[in-house]
């Protein structure tokens, strides 16, 4: 398994950044390997919900919600991929009103992609704090939440 995590501090409240980050529906706009993301079961977004993505150079992948606890924690995870991950994010209330999001993927490499994966891991973590700087900027231009 290959690990990579990331954290950002968001100048909004943990309930806003857990609800834009945690429905995965928002991804396509911040994290550029997505070409298209829907929700295909499980309305609203919780225990159980699945969506199906199009990924730029992996191709399609089900993944589905497999842990809810609003406003902290979230887990998904693929249920058929050509690379299997678990993407963990948590959500941790900061000082006025500010947040700070952390996103763990584990990522289950198998055959040929296993024995390359290695030396692919420091533009994974590039990539993910880039996705966290888009999510942040996001969060931040929208709405205020009382």
């Amino acid at each position: 398994m290959h690990v990579v995590e990331s954290s950002i501090d968001i100048a909004r409240p943990a309930r806003a950044v857990f609800d834009y980050a945690s429905d995965m529906r928002t991804e396509a706009d911040w994290n550029p390997a997505v070409k298209t993301i829907e929700l295909v079961s499980g309305e609203p977004v919780g225990r159980g919900s699945r969506f199906v993505g199009a990924f730029s150079g992996l191709g399609r992948a089900t993944m589905e919600v497999v842990e809810f606890a609003p406003p902290t924690t979230w887990t998904t995870a693929t249920v058929e991929a050509p690379l299997p991950f678990r993407l963990v994010g948590t959500v941790a209330e900061g000082p006025a009103g500010s947040s700070r999001l952390t996103m763990r993927i584990e990522l289950m490499p198998r055959g040929l992609l296993a024995k390359v994966f290695a030396p692919l891991r420091a533009i994974m973590q590039r990539t993910a704090k880039g996705n966290l700087a888009r999510i942040k900027a996001a969060v931040e231009a929208g709405p205020e939440v009382g």
